[in-house]
């Protein structure tokens, strides 16, 4: 062994692996956008309404599990924000720099914990309890709000509906995105990681990227389906 000095570095350096250079990821950008049509996906241009005027209401949750020898446990903190914008820009009351499109903002915490019964299948359901934590903040709240935003749980909730077994907390799940899908919900329907579309036309980026590089400004991109799924500019 060696003396660990301001020599170590030089020391190690052959021994550590650099990381190599991203290789080129270039495509032609009409004929991705051919494919996608192929694949269902429609192109239109937008004019977004200047100065809009609207009430929003947004929650986010974070929930951790501790699994024991015979009792899983879980807890989960979801909080709800109310905003309005009035075509003008705001003081930012949260950090108290610069100025914001939202004003008037309001918002409520909750906490809450239970175990897991049965004790089995604890990531899906996991899912499922944060899902309904927030779509409650939501549903509940007194703020009563032009549009809900949510973030990717809408869609990852809905995917683990199904399966062999449901459980308690998934039908209670299904029965609060029932009755989202009919307000006026935005979502996120994708991982900002999602590669799956990319991967469909031989592309090794992410479908997140592949839309920035191919779509113009006040353009979007959507899939004919029922929820909605649009990709924007």
């Amino acid at each position: 062994m060696k003396p660990l000095t301001s020599f170590f570095n030089p020391q190690t350096d052959f021994k550590i692996p650099r990381p190599s250079e991203p290789a080129e990821n270039s495509w032609d950008g009409s004929d991705v956008r051919a494919k996608l049509r192929d694949c269902g996906v429609l192109f239109q241009g937008y004019t977004p309404q200047p100065k809009p005027c609207f009430t929003a209401l947004a929650c986010d949750a974070s929930i951790l599990k501790s699994e024991k020898r015979y009792a899983g446990v879980w807890a989960c903190h979801s909080v709800a924000v109310y905003a309005e914008t009035k075509g003008k820009r705001e003081r930012d009351v949260y950090t108290g720099l610069g100025e914001i499109i939202y004003g008037n903002m309001k918002y409520e915490s909750r906490l809450s914990c239970g175990f897991f019964e049965p004790y089995e299948a604890l990531e899906d359901r996991l899912d499922s309890i944060r899902f309904v934590k927030e779509a409650k903040a939501l549903c509940e709240s007194e703020a009563d709000a032009d549009y809900l935003f949510f973030d990717g749980s809408l869609k990852s909730a809905g995917e683990k509906m199904g399966g062999k077994r449901i459980y308690p907390e998934q039908c209670e799940a299904k029965k609060h995105y029932k009755k989202l899908l009919g307000e006026n919900v935005a979502a996120l329907v994708e991982d900002t990681r999602s590669s799956e579309l990319s991967k469909k036309l031989g592309l090794n980026t992410t479908d997140l990227l592949l839309f920035e590089n191919i779509l113009g400004e006040g353009e979007f991109a959507a899939f004919d389906e029922d929820p909605v799924v649009v990709y924007a500019m």
